[in-house]
Order: C-alpha cells, then sequence, then structure tokens
C-alpha cells in the first residue's frame, strides 16, 4: 500500500533512463537479456518518493501509539496474517527502487494463536532495499513475513501491476527465479531479527546479511528430531 505516491508514467527522458537503468540492473542479476529493458519499462510507472513515505504494508496495523498502547487496523491486510486483503494496492503491484534505499521495517509482537499481540508489538529495522531491487507482492511467491517499507531516503520509486508482470515471469524464468530468491530471503532476514536477535539494536541489518549468507537451509518433516542429548 503506497500513501501519498503519486505513480505516472515516465514523462521526461532522465525519468525513462533511470527506470530503464533500474530494470537493466535487476535483469543483469537475473542473467536476462538487456535488449528487453526498454519493452518492459514501458509497463512501468514511477513516483518521487521522500523520507519516511510508506511504500508497502504487509502489517494489517496501520499506526502504533506506544503511549496510550493504541494500534489502528487498516483495511489493506489481514490483521491475523499480515496478508493483504483482497484488492488492495499492496496485492497488486512490485515495486523497484529506482534511486535512493528503502528500509524493511519487521515487526514482533505475536501470540500463540498467531495473532498481533499489542502488549509486545515493536518495530524492527530488518533490511535495506537499495536502487535496482524490488519488493511488494511477496505473497505470489510463498512468502508470508509481516513488514513495513519505509522509504529510508529521497529518491525515486517504480511500480508494476502484478497482471502485466506475471505474463513477462513466463517468459522470463531467471527472473522469476531471482525475485523468489529475494523473497525468500526477506522471509529469513525478518525471521532472524524478529525471532533471534530481537531487541539487540547492535546487530545492523547489512550484519544480518552477511549472517545470512553463511547459514545453509534444511528441510525436515513434521515430528522430525532436530538434536538429540549426548551422553557424557
Amino acid at each position: 500500500m503506497t500513501q501519498g505516491l503519486s505513480f505516472q508514467k515516465p514523462a521526461t527522458a532522465p525519468d525513462r533512463q533511470l527506470c530503464a537503468g533500474a530494470i537493466a540492473q535487476l535483469l543483469t542479476q537475473a542473467q536476462c537479456d538487456l535488449q528487453l529493458t526498454d519493452s518492459i519499462a514501458q509497463s512501468f510507472e514511477v513516483a518521487p518518493m521522500t523520507l519516511g513515505d510508506i511504500l508497502a504494508d504487509r502489517v494489517g496495523l496501520d499506526q502504533v501509539n506506544v503511549d496510550q498502547g493504541n494500534i489502528g487496523q487498516v483495511r489493506s491486510s489481514d490483521p491475523r496474517t499480515g496478508r493483504a486483503a483482497s484488492g488492495s494496492a499492496s496485492q497488486e503491484y512490485i515495486l523497484l527502487v529506482l534511486q535512493g534505499r528503502v528500509r524493511v521495517l519487521a515487526h514482533a509482537g505475536v501470540n500463540h494463536a498467531g495473532e498481533p499481540d499489542f502488549s509486545s508489538w515493536r518495530e524492527y529495522s530488518a533490511q535495506v532495499v537499495e536502487a535496482g531491487a524490488a519488493f511488494g507482492e511477496l505473497e505470489q511467491w510463498g512468502t508470508d513475513q509481516p513488514y513495513r517499507a519505509v522509504a529510508a531516503s529521497d529518491g525515486w520509486v517504480a511500480r508494476i501491476a502484478w497482471s502485466r508482470l506475471k505474463p513477462l515471469l513466463k517468459q522470463l524464468p531467471s527472473l522469476h527465479r531471482l525475485l523468489c530468491r529475494e523473497a525468500r530471503q526477506r522471509d529469513d532476514l525478518i525471521f532472524l531479527r524478529t525471532q533471534v536477535f530481537g531487541d539487540d539494536r547492535a546487530i545492523a541489518s547489512y550484519q544480518l546479511q552477511l549472517l545470512l549468507g553463511l547459514l545453509t537451509p534444511i528441510e525436515v518433516e513434521k515430528g522430525t528430531a532436530i538434536a538429540r542429548p549426548t551422553r557424557i
């Protein structure tokens, strides 16, 4: 859910060049044909962002009043899961950072039923998204960690409707794999921040990224013993 941003087709040469440059960077990471850059850019809209702008909200909570402990719910998300509600803006668009930085803020404070625990609600910095990286409609790729994406600087952001992106991903499977990988990585970073390090402010976002690179995910079936006691 982008709040207060005015998106439009790139109207000037600098705008088009900025958008094409970020798309080319994304295609390069995915090892796709750069000749597709201009045609893909035609499906994007761009908007300036300013420090503090909310670019995506997958939390289901719009504001936290720490003094009074009041939390207002927004219709764009389901507060039980953090997933976007049907028809909301955050469910329809993928966003691409063109210039500047975006901070991913993870939220902790969930009870055993998976519902928000308002008494312990906290917001933590889990990741900084740089120019050339995308975020937004992560539910499509099997991720479900709630977060907010907030502009960490002035800059520019572009968006593409999921209905337009979906056929492109079928033609560019390597781009699809890249976006899926980045979505899963964002989920892992949010998990590390909220479930492992929590209030440890000494752990910066880039340190979480370095730590994640040292970890190897292992799939286990339900009921599998993870560790056994060792006899001395």
